[in-house]
């Protein structure tokens, strides 16, 4: 989902994502606990949502780059031991 009012994350670098994220996540469950308006709560979600999937589209990118820089490919591998 996308949140309006969110800046664009591709402009910040990955530490300053993960500071992000980990607040939005502190922010959430202290909103949580004080049971605040419902509608805050599903902003407030929306923005860890996209947050979160911006850190797995980074590492999953990061993966394969990994994967091509070792000529390794597991995508189309089942090894069952």
């Amino acid at each position: 989902m996308f949140h309006p009012l969110l800046n664009d994350l591709s402009e910040l670098n990955d530490q300053e994502l993960n500071d992000r994220a980990q607040e939005i996540s502190r922010k959430l469950s202290s909103v949580y606990r004080v049971g605040a308006n419902p509608g805050l709560i599903q902003q407030m979600q929306l923005v860890n949502a996209q947050l979160q999937d911006e850190v797995m589209f980074r590492q999953r990118k990061e993966l394969e780059k990994l994967m091509d820089k070792n000529g390794k490919d597991f995508k189309n591998i089942i090894d069952i031991k």
